[in-house]
């Protein structure tokens, strides 16, 4: 998801030596792979998701809430897992305190639609 480059400075900031590897559909390679903040980019393909299941990370995160990312997030080694995951029942959950105000912001219309947000005061 191209919305969710805006993270890497960030955490660019926070890690200065991290390698990046990002996960991404064939139809959104192309514009990945001259971002700088990004080390390499992985294809959503069997052949590329084995490789990344043979990788050990220190941290993967997952902001998309769909089963088969969330079922992926599952089978990546990591020392620390964002966003968001499957539990034992299937069920979306987030996989990290941070994640959880995204995951009921997610589920309620009212918090997103309706209620005033004072981000930042």
């Amino acid at each position: 998801m191209l919305d969710n480059t805006a993270v890497l400075p960030a955490i660019k900031r926070k890690f200065p030596e991290s390698t990046i590897y990002w996960l991404t559909m064939e139809s959104a390679r192309k514009i990945l792979n001259n971002n700088k903040l990004i080390d390499r980019v992985f294809v959503w393909n069997d052949e590329q998701r084995m490789m990344l299941r043979n990788i050990e990370f220190d941290y993967v995160m997952n902001s998309d809430k769909a089963d088969y990312a969330c079922a992926f997030t599952n089978e990546v080694k990591a020392r620390k897992k964002l966003g968001f995951v499957l539990n034992g029942n299937g069920k979306i959950i987030p996989a990290n305190e941070g994640a959880v105000y995204s995951y009921i912001l997610g589920n309620d219309d009212e918090l997103k639609f309706r209620k005033k947000h004072n981000f930042g005061t």
